[in-house]
């Protein structure tokens, strides 16, 4: 869970009726959960302050990521030996354009890395800000290094 994303932050993006069933489906998993796994420390601190009677529920999980060599057992399509990977919604407050201009400093410093980019490519409140994404992508010259791949799907391998 992450409240982060609650409707408490970013009123502006959730209507009041949007508001009101998102919190009220977010209050009856917090009452129902014996364990509340929450993605990092200030998430937990958000919880602490909305829901402080289940307080002692939550527990935040510590992620770490692991550099991996591709195998070879799928084709890589076009990507670089070196990269980022953001695995993110493409919506307006999860900021986006930060990784672009990431890569813009990095390239002014002629270090060229590649982002692969994941995630739901379409925000229902801003239809057009995906295009917008892509514009900046080829406008800044950065577009060579970044792929927006969208939702990523594994497949089922049968033994």
């Amino acid at each position: 869970m992450d409240f982060r994303l609650s409707t408490r932050y970013f009123r502006d993006l959730f209507s009041p009726e949007e508001r009101r069933r998102r919190d009220t489906q977010i209050a009856a998993l917090v009452n129902e959960a014996a364990t509340i796994a929450l993605s990092s420390e200030s998430a937990a601190a958000d919880l602490h302050a909305f829901y402080p009677a289940h307080a002692r529920k939550a527990e935040a999980l510590r992620f770490a990521v692991t550099p991996f060599a591709l195998t070879g057992e799928e084709p890589a399509r076009d990507v670089p030996e070196q990269f980022f990977l953001v695995c993110n919604q493409f919506w307006k407050h999860k900021k986006p354009r930060d990784h672009l201009r990431a890569l813009r400093l990095l390239r002014a410093g002629r270090l060229k890395l590649g982002v692969l980019c994941t995630g739901q490519l379409d925000d229902y409140r801003d239809r057009a800000f995906v295009e917008s994404i892509r514009a900046v992508l080829h406008h800044r010259e950065v577009g060579a290094q970044a792929s927006l791949l969208g939702i990523v799907r594994g497949r089922n391998r049968s033994p």
